[in-house]
């Protein structure tokens, strides 16, 4: 091979080596550009590959060791869900006026869940009514020393309006009152009590259309209301619509059996004209009242103020029912159940009955603060229910009998 075809081969190969060498360090820089590239990717998506990871964890943890890795984050959500539910339940009580029932609720919500803040402003307003220690009534001047106090915090707690409210009710200052609810009303226009007070100040007006509202709205707002329902039930009985009155005054019983919803369900049948089943229901009322047992306690309401109107003397009559009784305890439902049930039996021709209960009536009513009551009960039942000769002659005798108690 002559020289100069050696190099014409030699300058071939070094061409082919020159055309080899990049692919040769290609070879050697690709793993490492691979390596690079899927660790640039980890890294721009590191968050999203814990979090992936830290649920395989969770998953895997759950099914093989049976332990949630959120339980603690539900349990404290289920325990502050539970508190604020006795916390709910305080409010309500304050607005039953069930002071007693609603310091209970909200000492509930604070051993749940001691950092229950509203729970813990809830007790104190729930004591401001509260009689002080050894002492059976509270006094109107330290409810309203306490009432001050609170308010110089907090202005604008619409419970602490309806408590104000509810102390101008108790000094029987219903304008001032009226305010009050209204107030409570604008700063929370969702809580029913304050739409059952202002019918029961409606009511008191003599401005029944205006109290049906009322009650109608607090009913709308909570069905299960009793008070509302029954509030709502009397309404409709002393303008007259008895039939409204029977299906209300029912539906208060059936939600929360109480003395008064039996009381007005009893009249709503007597200007029916049902005299058998108004006596069946009047019946019960003095079964209970006699009794005086302690776990009729919340059904006779022994501790809360209530309050019956005169009835109309004629239909549309406005005036004579913005009278009315407001008292308290057993010893005087037990006054009223005995002239009612009285008539109730004169009603259904056992006026030996009629008599018995009549003199008992008389009998405990020693101030005689219910006879004017009862003389306007029997005008009215004349005018409404047209009761035969009978019933009419004992119920002119029994007329007599209170008219003349009274000289």
């Amino acid at each position: 091979m002559s020289q100069e075809e050696i190099v014409e081969r030699i300058s071939k190969l070094e061409a082919q080596l020159q055309a080899l060498s990049p692919k040769e360090q290609e070879q050697v820089k690709h793993p490492i550009e691979k390596v690079r590239t899927v660790a640039k990717f980890f890294l721009s998506y590191w968050t999203l590959f814990s979090f992936l990871f830290a649920l395989v964890v969770m998953v895997y943890v759950k099914y093989t060791f049976d332990i949630d890795y959120f339980e603690n984050y539900r349990s404290v959500s289920e325990i502050r869900s539970l508190s604020d539910f006795h916390r709910k339940m305080g409010d309500e009580f304050i607005g039953k006026t069930e002071w007693q029932a609603a310091e209970d609720a909200y000492q509930q919500a604070l051993d749940i869940d001691k950092n229950n803040i509203q729970a813990a402003y809830g007790l104190v307003k729930s004591q401001v009514f509260q009689p002080l220690e050894g002492q059976k009534h509270y006094f109107p001047e330290v409810v309203n020393t306490r009432l001050n106090y609170l308010m110089d915090f907090f202005p604008n707690d619409y419970l602490l309006s309806y408590l104000r409210a509810t102390y101008y009710v108790d000094k029987n200052d219903l304008a001032e009152a009226r305010q009050w609810f209204e107030k409570s009303m604008k700063e929370n226009p969702d809580y029913s009590w304050n739409h059952v007070a202002l019918g029961y100040i409606l009511q008191q007006e003599g401005n029944f259309q205006g109290a049906l509202e009322s009650f109608h709205k607090a009913v709308k707002l909570d069905p299960e209301n009793e008070v509302a329902t029954g509030n709502l039930g009397f309404a409709y009985l002393y303008t007259g619509d008895f039939k409204e009155a029977i299906k209300y005054l029912q539906i208060a019983s059936d939600i929360s059996p109480r003395f008064s919803n039996y009381f007005g369900i009893a009249d709503a049948h007597v200007y029916s004209k049902d005299f058998a089943t108004a006596l069946a229901y009047r019946e019960v009322n003095l079964k209970q009242a006699v009794a005086n047992d302690p776990a009729m306690e919340r059904f006779l309401g022994v501790n809360s103020l209530w309050m019956y109107n005169y009835m109309p003397l004629h239909p549309g009559d406005k005036e004579t029912i913005k009278q009315f009784i407001q008292d308290t305890g057993v010893e005087k439902q037990r006054i009223m159940v005995y002239f009612a049930v009285s008539f109730d039996y004169a009603l259904n021709k056992d006026f030996t009955k009629a008599d018995e209960m009549f003199k008992k009536g008389i009998d405990a009513d020693k101030d005689k603060a219910y006879r004017d009551f009862f003389i306007n009960r029997i005008n009215s039942m004349q005018a409404f229910v047209e009761p035969d000769a009978a019933t009419n002659e004992w119920l002119e005798a029994r007329k007599a009998e209170l008219s003349g108690a009274e000289q």
